[in-house]
């Protein structure tokens, strides 16, 4: 009878063994499984991270130039401004100038025109 048990506890012993076994196997190829996922993740977050870097150096780029063609706009639009002015003082000048040659030939003595 005390075999009996024996064997009966025996073959529940190996059982449970070899569930112990199944289960640490399923445990093994679980951890193995998350571990690559977790990797994959751990991978496309520093693609996220260094995709965020280019594009914040790229912004900051942009804004740079941004400022710096708004300054050079400004200079250009004082020097716009300039020249206006002195296109509208064109005709002035140019009158004076008339002006001047008519003196001057009104002064030189024995005008003659040949």
């Amino acid at each position: 009878m005390v075999s009996a048990v024996e064997a009966k506890y025996e073959a529940r012993l190996t059982e449970m063994k070899r569930n112990i076994s199944v289960l640490e196997k399923e445990r093994h190829d679980s951890e193995t499984d998350w571990s690559k996922k977790l990797r994959e993740k751990v991978k496309e977050l520093e693609d996220l991270k260094r995709l965020l870097g280019s594009a914040t150096s790229l912004r900051e780029n942009e804004e740079t130039m941004v400022a710096s063609l708004k300054a050079e706009l400004g200079t250009v639009q004082k020097t716009n401004l300039s020249l206006q002015r002195e296109v509208e003082e064109l005709p002035i000048l140019k009158e004076r100038i008339q002006e001047l040659q008519v003196r001057k030939w009104l002064l030189t003595p024995y005008n003659m025109e040949t």
